[in-house]
């Protein structure tokens, strides 16, 4: 769950970052737990540490609402553009491929 948290506070900020037209799903995240969490608000700060051609490399912190480290995560994102160039229709769904077609 807390992966999942840190994972979906650092999308965003790729597809903030790219702007329009791409989509940058996860292929890699590693989570480091420093200390259990407990009920209340946790704040999550993510940031962009470095970007290429196709990826970024991504880092985030999730802190108490006294600002004691929980865990701490880094991810790298896949740039694609979005929809596909060679889709005629978009996001409407017109182009799948079969699980043979994709390398």
């Amino acid at each position: 769950m807390i992966t999942a948290m840190l994972d979906a506070a650092v999308g965003p900020v790729a597809s903030a970052f790219l702007g329009g037209h791409h989509m940058a799903p996860t292929v890699e995240i590693k989570t480091n737990f420093m200390r259990p969490a407990v009920v209340g608000p946790l704040f999550v700060e993510p940031s962009i540490v470095h970007r290429t051609n196709t990826v970024i490399f991504l880092a985030a912190t999730k802190k108490s609402e006294k600002g004691r480290l929980i865990p701490s995560a880094t991810a790298t994102v896949r740039i694609f553009d979005w929809p596909p160039a060679s889709s005629t229709s978009g996001l409407a769904g017109g182009n799948r491929l079969a699980l043979s077609e994709v390398r």
